[in-house]
Order: structure tokens, then C-alpha cells, then sequence
């Protein structure tokens, strides 16, 4: 679908289609409408047989731009932009078509992207490292779920609760909910729901910029638990 309406937008307005009067109308027409994986193929597909240097660059970039701010990464003349962290990169469209699919994921890890995509080697074999060492991790089983909910702290297991509702929270609203005077006090149940999970356990929380996250895998499980 996108495919056809970027080859009709195309032959209408031709190497114009740039220009800026047009600005609007590429927008609404096509990048607005970039949102499944499909889309983005379809549109990288036609891109890719455009000639016109100009148009061809100018379309890449908003391609880029609408990719990362689909996977809530802003990216704007050559960086890439996530809370605190900011990195120059160099990326393609072929660059892009590879990591596609990460936006039907349910959880990124946006900071370990980042660092992936940087132009510090050093960052990049940080964050290689990381994943090495997060994918040896074992998986729980209920029962070890059981265990763990039943060593939480009543003031843990309400921070727990909380995000449960919705899988994820800001740390301002979990101060808010749970009446804490700082994020500091966020951190702590952080720290504290890790120390009672096994070193060799896939991470039950993340946490992502200012929001805290459950693991989506063992999100139902842990709310019948704690109902228990």
C-alpha cells in the first residue's frame, strides 16, 4: 500500500516532490503512515530505485527519522538522541532494513542501541558485552517466581503491584503513588527487588531512562502471585 501511494505521490510531482511546498503532503501521505514493518519495507523498496541524488538523500533522512521515532529514539542531523544520551552515527537505509523488525518488539533496550549504533568502538563492545552476558541468563519457572514474590518486602511488593497495572511506570508517579520523597527511594526498590532475584536470572525489571519496567514475560504469572 505504501509502495503504491509513494509511486502514484511520485509520478505526480516527480523530482518535486521535495520541494517545500510539498512538505505537507509527503507527510501526510507517507510519513504519517509509516507504522508496521511492512510499511517500512515497502517504502526503503521504492527508495531504493529513485535516482535523483537530492530526493533520494532527502527521503532517507525522513525515513530514518520517522524509524527511530517509531521505536521512541529522536534522531535529527546525524544523532541519535535518548534522555541523557546523545551519539553522532553514520546509518543507512540498508542499515535501517536490518533492524526493522525491532519495532514489533515489546521491550527495546534503547540505551543498548544506542551504544551499538555509536561511533565509539568502545561503547559499541560495552554494549556487545552486555548482551552476551544478559543472554546466558536462565529463564524462571513459577515455582522460582512463587519463591521470589514471597521474599518481597511489603513496601517491595506494593512497588511491584504498581507496576504490574500497566508494565511500566515513571518514577514520578511511583513517588507519587507510594507517598516517597525522591526517585533515590525509587532506585532502592530497584535494588531491592534484584537482590532477591538469583545472579543467574533474566532480570524480572528494567529500567529505561526515568521508567521502570516489567519483564513482559513474567508479567501475568507475578500478578496471580501476589494475589496469592
Amino acid at each position: 500500500m505504501i509502495y503504491e501511494i509513494m509511486a502514484t505521490l511520485y509520478d505526480f510531482l516527480g523530482d518535486d516532490i521535495i520541494n517545500p511546498e510539498n512538505e505537507k503532503k509527503l507527510e501526510e501521505s507517507i510519513f504519517i503512515k509509516l507504522n508496521t514493518e511492512k510499511d517500512f519495507y515497502e517504502i526503503i523498496s521504492f527508495v531504493n530505485k529513485i535516482e535523483n541524488y537530492e530526493v533520494k538523500k532527502y527521503i532517507s533522512e525522513k525515513i530514518i527519522e520517522k524509524y527511530f521515532r517509531k521505536i521512541k529514539i529522536i534522531y535529527k542531523d546525524g544523532k541519535i538522541i535518548y534522555g541523557n544520551f546523545e551519539e553522532e552515527i553514520n546509518i543507512s537505509l540498508e542499515n535501517i532494513k536490518e533492524i526493522i523488525p525491532f519495532i514489533s518488539l515489546s521491550e527495546i533496550d534503547r540505551e543498548i542501541i544506542i551504544s551499538f549504533l555509536s561511533n565509539d568502538l568502545n561503547k559499541r563492545i560495552k554494549a556487545l558485552k552486555t548482551v552476551f552476558l544478559e543472554t546466558g541468563k536462565n529463564k524462571w519457572n513459577e515455582e522460582e517466581l512463587k519463591q521470589f514474590s514471597k521474599k518481597l518486602r511489603p513496601m517491595t511488593k506494593k512497588f511491584m503491584e504498581i507496576l504490574l497495572k500497566k508494565g511500566e511506570e515513571d518514577s514520578e508517579e511511583i513517588c507519587r503513588e507510594m507517598g516517597l520523597k525522591n526517585k533515590k527511594s525509587v532506585s532502592a526498590l530497584v535494588s531491592s527487588v534484584k537482590r532477591n532475584a538469583p545472579a543467574d536470572k533474566e532480570k524480572i525489571i528494567y529500567k529505561s531512562e526515568d521508567k521502570i519496567i516489567i519483564n513482559s514475560e513474567y508479567r501475568e504469572t507475578l500478578i496471580k502471585l501476589l494475589k496469592e
